[in-house]
């Protein structure tokens, strides 16, 4: 049900009662919640797109925060559908289970479903909130300011982040807006140091060299806090280099031409 482009509601099994003893067993239920917005709604695609934190409490006393979108005429046309396009939480849905059929660690997603109304078309998508997560940027930012200047944890957080985004690119997707903000990271004894959110855009992509010069390219062009040194670093981990080789001296001179030229425009 959660493969394809056709699903038009999920209920993860293990959060059902959870959503239950909340009165949430509807499309309406999380639609008319009042809450506090995360940031503007995004209105750039005619419709609007809204993202929210809820606290839900289990009947065992357990805090379950979720992240919650809420979107009406937020499309995005894909090859199967050209003209009206699909919901970008449905696109995102769909990815978050390709991505974890896979193998590659993600949020878990609790609650989806969109619907047509008279004016369009409405969906939500509901995951667990990242707890004890923060993001790539603020991890780098935070190792920086740190009063000794945590290049320890810096490191890892390369180590780490590098080695996921090969993963993503070894099973054959390319993340298609990977920036420090949409990579999360436990720098403590967790057992998925790395999740990888925000993959609406995500796509299978049959070129290798394609995959990691654009996403690659994107991640240098955005990453505030990554200098010279630790972009260098993150190249070596990515290909598993000891050493600045030959491969490692050619991705960083084809990824630093593009943003050069991209500049420039």
């Amino acid at each position: 049900m959660a493969s394809g482009a056709s699903v038009n509601e999920y209920i993860h099994p293990e959060w059902r009662s959870t959503l239950i003893d909340n009165g949430l067993t509807d499309f309406d239920a999380f639609w008319n919640m009042d809450l506090p917005l995360l940031d503007a709604p995004n209105t750039s695609r005619g419709g609007f797109s809204s993202v929210a934190r809820m606290d839900l409490m289990s009947n065992e006393g357990y805090h379950c925060p979720l992240i919650l979108k809420r979107q009406q005429n937020h499309n995005s046309r894909t090859w199967r559908h050209p003209l009206r396009g699909l919901p970008t939480v449905q696109k995102e849905f769909i990815n978050i289970c390709r991505f974890r059929k896979r193998g590659l660690e993600t949020v878990t997603p609790v609650f989806f479903a969109r619907r047509r109304v008279p004016d369009g078309v409405q969906a939500i998508l509901a995951t667990e909130y990242l707890r004890d997560y923060l993001s790539f940027e603020d991890v780098l930012a935070q190792c920086g300011t740190a009063p000794k200047n945590n290049l320890t944890g810096k490191r890892r957080a390369l180590r780490l982040s590098a080695d996921w985004v090969r993963g993503m690119h070894k099973a054959g997707f390319q993340h298609n807006c990977l920036y420090t903000k949409h990579l999360f990271i436990n720098l403590e004894n967790s057992q998925v140091p790395v999740r990888g959110i925000d993959l609406e855009k995500a796509r299978w992509q049959p070129r290798a060299s394609k995959r990691w010069r654009h996403d690659l390219g994107a991640l240098f062009r955005r990453a505030k806090s990554m200098n010279r040194t630790d972009r260098l670093r993150f190249l070596k981990c990515y290909f598993g280099a000891d050493t600045v080789n030959p491969e490692v001296r050619r991705a960083w001179y084809r990824i630093h031409q593009a943003l050069y030229h991209k500049k420039k425009r």
